[in-house]
């Protein structure tokens, strides 16, 4: 079968070159031969494989049909070979019937091309076989090519009668027009079957009378080659030739009658084939309409068919097609019943080759399996060596950082950073006011002459930067994931990005059993620092680790118009957001994040209860439009979500102003480019100018498909670096939004009476809101690194923010008042109007055409790029969507619910005392002195030990600690809920010291004594211990100066934990420590010593 199996492969292969007769030739010659020496052989089995022979060719030939066409010359190709075939066989059968003497060729079958080539092919054959057995590809068949025994006469008889039926079925179960070699074969079937028919039985001088001792079987395939001869889907001369034979076959009426009293659907398809071609006489020459008119008379004569004459053209004629119908029919029956064997030849060496395959395998296993223990130990000293090597070169830096700091030991000032920076950690309410050291690495030309100087430090190389010079970092991202897999399970990776403000970086987002792993494609990218300072430097490929534990929240978010991105918020105050390359693959990614242990993980603000919360005066603007920007997918990460406030005040001229005066104010009804009625017609025609282009068809609004009022946003990436020009890293991105150079003085922001002067009334293209910034950060109103951004037209160079007269020119005061006027009544009664035009129903629909606060179709979710075809037009819009701006997600599908009245009366705006110049109706809170109600005493109790300091918990709760005592506690969050009134304790004990022995000593239930915790040296006592809720560390001061800190936890249980490992030493104080006090909120320590110095420390 194998070698079969070859020759037609190498048939179609030829076969589809084309110009390749000679192959075929040589190919037709090797079909016969194998035909040939298995014929020769006895045994049923040498027949199957006769047998099997004919199936692969039928197999080859419907995958053929199947693939290129069923008029293919491929096709026809696997025809003429079976016909060849066909030939070859029933000449040796032929040859082996008439005698037993020998075994001779017959030289004139169409299928041999060389009698020479063929019978030295045998002879090499049988040659071989002398000295060497081989095992045939066909079954169990041995020995092919030669066999001392002869099949005997009955044999050879059956069979020649076996491959004559299989001949029969072949020429009679095409769905085609029989080519020329497949014509040939037909003759010589039908007339030897003719000739079988006219022989008697009991001849046994005459070789048919052995074949054909089966007359039935003998009759149905001579039926069977008629029909289909006379069948109209034959040429007229075929079927003349079918006519012919019979007329001249001595005894054709006694053939004829018996043909046609094998069933009645023979003589039906006779008749009616018949006559199909009686009418096609005209188209016929003179001696084949005789020949037709001689068999009509004689079947009268003969009385075997009757009504021919008086045949019905019109019934007749739908009687022909059902009967070609019924043709096409047979065909089908016959493949479906020859599938099964097809079928059987291809798997009859499956078992076989599925035995070797799977000895195949268990030896590949084995040896794999060695190979992978060897791997895996030189694997696991690897790693360890790596490990240890990381290990140290992170004790290094951490060592480096600790000594080289401004107030170490080993400060060198030439090398220090000396600018200033935003540290993205956030704080209570997402304010970020943590600023951190920095080399700014920006060419001195955008500074002024008396700041370029501080460049100079980055410059110079920081000290023992020498022990990482050569510290060994794989490049390749591949191998830190295959390193994860293998230390540590994986549950999911994905293709992810992580996006920050000023810049992506893709890579793999890898999920692991206690820490979320990220490994950027390219760990040379320089925004790799802003990520990795968030997380866990793997110290290899730029990877990143961030704790499960560390997580708080996990919100699904929007990137670029599609929901295919997640934020992660961490205890550490940090955000990251990651985008993922589709929706599918985001919610797969997430949902596997979520069922991992997160601890610490709380649930995400819910809008009803931030409302309810809201109204009833519980939560603060700044709180709750904080809260919405949240919710509605706005990120710090994504220059193009920014956050989004709403100018608040409208007098930035006036000498003072009271913040009980609404004409101070904004209109929060209407957008911010109509705020003057006299802007509305414009931005209204420019809306009805679009929508009847659009309906007209235009060219001209190609781009546009929908209607709007503004072409710009009042939230991007531009609006955001134009109001943080000054405040690196933001000042970096500004030069690279620029093409590396700062705007044009005029229309840098210099001054904000000119903001709001543009934005509300001058400017037709400047719509823009507020960011958060303007309510918290008096810092990026400063140009407090000395930028140049040039001079302006009137001779005045743009340095700080020119602020309002009422606030003398003070940023912060500035920023308290303007936080203090976002808080006032008169805000608070009007905001949820701006609430709709942003967050609520009025942002899209009938409503916000109505409200003119219709923006470009680009700056709405839902709008698919994928969906246009055009190519320019797609890259259009997809630079119209990274760079116009997006609106937030719709919050509210009716008008934002009034705030309730409080029910109290409000304070008399004559009674509150002016605190500050300039500004008034700012309301400071409770203070000595202020306005209101005395405070109400509802708690009194008397204590063994005098207190000296007060805990407030989240909880609601107090604790009062005695002296030398600080509070290790811990919370847990409940489900549902993350407002307010959210947490319970989980833990708490109590850390005391100062006691003559040296020893801090640790208790954590009332019944049980406290036991040792730490034990100082005599000749460096502790001064002050130092914690905070929730916070895991225990900072302890001592009389030297030295702070160390110790981290622990708290168990499910209540049980404090600390931590095995060392504890952290910070050198700063020259002086005994004496005040220390942590705030996990803004995640920075302030430590304090006798000397009156103040450190700031940064507790992540």
């Amino acid at each position: 079968q194998g070698l079969a199996e070859s020759l037609a492969k190498a048939l179609i292969g030829a076969a589809h070159k084309g110009n390749s007769v000679a192959l075929f030739n040589d190919i037709h010659v090797l079909f016969v031969a194998i035909a040939t020496k298995l014929l020769e052989s006895p045994g049923s089995h040498h027949m199957q494989a006769i047998s099997d022979l004919h199936l692969i060719l039928n197999h080859v030939e419907l995958y053929e049909r199947n693939r290129c066409a069923p008029n293919a010359s491929c096709v026809s190709t696997v025809r003429d070979a079976q016909v060849v075939l066909f030939d070859g066989e029933l000449d040796f059968l032929m040859s082996k019937v008439s005698s037993h003497s020998g075994f001779r060729l017959k030289t004139t079958a169409s299928y041999l091309a060389s009698a020479t080539y063929l019978t030295s092919t045998l002879t090499t054959s049988s040659e071989q076989s002398d000295h060497e057995s081989r095992s045939s590809s066909f079954g169990s068949l041995q020995g092919v090519c030669s066999s001392s025994k002869e099949p005997g006469r009955g044999e050879v008889n059956e069979r020649f009668k076996t491959i004559m039926m299989r001949a029969v079925e072949f020429i009679t179960t095409a769905d085609h027009s029989a080519t020329t070699n497949e014509l040939q074969l037909t003759r010589r079937l039908f007339s030897m079957l003719l000739h079988g028919l006219s022989t008697s039985p009991s001849d046994k001088k005459n070789y048919w009378g052995g074949s054909w001792s089966s007359r039935p079987t003998l009759r149905k395939n001579t039926a069977r080659m008629m029909v289909w001869l006379l069948g109209p889907h034959q040429s007229n001369n075929t079927r003349v030739y079918a006519v012919r034979s019979l007329m001249e076959e001595p005894r054709g009426r006694e053939i004829l009658s018996s043909l046609l009293e094998i069933h009645p659907q023979v003589e039906q398809k006779f008749t009616v084939f018949f006559w199909d071609l009686l009418q096609k006489k005209d188209e016929m020459p003179s001696a084949d309409s005789r020949i037709c008119a001689e068999l009509r008379e004689a079947l009268s004569i003969w009385n075997l068919v009757k009504g021919i004459e008086r045949a019905t053209p019109g019934l007749w004629g739908e009687e022909l097609a059902l009967l070609r119908r019924e043709l096409m029919k047979d065909r089908e029956i016959w493949l479906e019943n020859n599938l099964a064997a097809i079928n059987r030849i291809g798997n009859k060496f499956e078992i076989l080759a599925k035995q070797m395959a799977e000895s195949a395998m268990t030896i590949t296993r084995a040896v794999v399996e060695e190979q992978n223990r060897e791997r895996k130990t030189l694997m696991e000293r690897l790693k360890h060596a790596r490990a240890m090597e990381a290990q140290a070169m992170a004790r290094w830096r951490d060592l480096a950082r600790r000594l080289t700091h401004e107030r170490a030991p080993w400060y060198f000032p030439e090398c220090y950073p000396r600018s200033w920076e935003l540290d993205p950690t956030e704080g209570p309410a997402r304010v970020r006011i943590r600023m951190q050291r920095c080399h700014l690495k920006i060419d001195k030309r955008f500074f002024t002459t008396e700041h370029q100087d501080k460049l100079d430090a980055a410059n110079v190389g920081s000290p023992l930067s020498y022990l990482f010079n050569n510290v060994r970092q794989d490049a390749n991202a591949t191998a830190l994931i295959e390193r994860l897999h293998t230390s540590e399970r994986i549950r999911k990776m994905s293709q992810a990005r992580v996006v920050t403000p000023h810049a992506e970086l893709p890579g793999e987002a890898l999920i692991g059993e206690s820490c979320l792993y990220f490994v950027p494609d390219n760990p040379d990218m320089p925004l790799h620092g802003d990520i990795a300072l968030g997380g866990l430097d793997l110290a290899m490929a730029g990877g990143t680790a961030w704790r499960l534990e560390d997580i708080r929240e996990l919100h699904r978010r929007r990137y670029q118009l599609q929901e295919r991105a997640i934020e992660i918020f961490l205890v550490t105050g940090r955000t990251y957001l990651l985008a993922f390359n589709s929706s599918k693959e985001r919610d797969e990614f997430a949902s596997e994040l979520s069922t991992c242990n997160l601890p610490r993980r709380v649930p995400g603000d819910d809008l009803g209860e931030a409302l309810a919360l809201w109204r009833s005066g519980t939560l603060t603007n700044w709180e709750y439009i904080t809260c919405l920007n949240k919710l509605a997918g706005r990120s710090y990460n994504d220059l193009m979500q920014y956050p989004v406030f709403p100018f608040v005040l409208s007098d930035y001229v006036s000498e003072r102003i009271d913040l009980n005066n609404p004409k101070i104010y904004r209109n929060f009804k209407r957008p911010m480019a109509v705020q003057d009625k006299k802007n509305e017609q414009h931005y209204i025609n420019n809306y009805n100018y679009l929508k009847q282009a659009l309906q007209e068809g235009l060219n001209l609004i190609a781009l546009n498909q929908e209607p709007f009022h503004y072409g710009s946003h009042y939230s991007n990436s531009g609006t955001v670096l134009h109001f943080l020009v000054r405040l690196p890293p933001f000042t970096s991105m500004f030069l690279c939004y620029q093409d590396d150079n700062f705007d044009i003085p005029d229309r840098t922001f210099h001054a904000l009476a000119t903001t709001w002067r543009l934005t509300s009334c001058d400017s037709t293209t400047d719509v823009k809101e507020l960011i958060p910034e303007f309510f918290y950060l008096p810092e990026f109103l400063l140009n407090t690194e000395g930028f140049n951004f040039g001079v302006r037209q009137n001779g005045h160079r743009v340095s700080d923010v020119e602020l309002p007269p009422w606030c003398g020119d003070d940023a912060r005061l500035f920023i308290l008042a303007h936080r203090a006027a976002l808080e006032s009544d008169i805000v608070r009664e009007v905001l949820p109007y701006w609430i709709d035009l942003v967050f609520g129903f009025r942002q899209t629909g009938r409503p916000a055409v109505e409200a003119i606060n219709v923006f470009h179709p680009a700056t709405y979710y839902g709008f698919n790029v994928d969906q246009i075809e055009d190519p320019l037009e797609r890259q259009a819009w997809e630079t119209m969507v990274k760079t116009y701006g997006q609106t937030p997600a719709q919050l509210f599908r009716a008008a934002h619910p009034l705030p309730i009245p409080s029910g109290l009366n409000p304070i008399p705006s004559n009674s509150i005392p002016p605190v500050i110049e300039g500004v008034d109706g700012i309301k400071w809170g409770n203070y000595v002195g202020a306005p209101g109600n005395e405070p109400v005493l509802f708690w009194k109790r008397k204590h063994r030990a005098p207190m000296a300091s007060l805990v407030p918990l989240s909880t609601g709760d107090v604790f009062g600690l005695p002296v030398c005592t600080t509070l290790l506690l811990g919370y847990t969050k409940e489900k549902g809920t993350n407002m307010l009134n959210g947490t319970s304790v989980l833990g708490a004990a109590l850390a005391s010291w100062g006691g003559s022995d040296g020893i801090t000593r640790l208790k954590c239930k009332k019944e049980q004594p406290p036991r040792p915790l730490i034990k100082s040296t005599g000749l460096d006592p502790i001064t002050i211990l130092g914690s905070s809720a929730d916070c895991g560390q225990l900072w302890i001061g001592h009389m030297s100066g030295r702070i160390t800190v110790h981290s622990y936890s708290i168990e499910s249980a209540g049980k404090v934990e600390f931590s095995s490992g060392p504890s952290s030493i910070l050198l700063a104080h020259r002086a005994a420590v004496k005040v220390i006090a942590l705030s996990r909120e803004f995640s920075i320590a302030v430590t304090g010593d006798a000397e009156g110095v103040i450190v700031i420390w940064d507790l992540n």
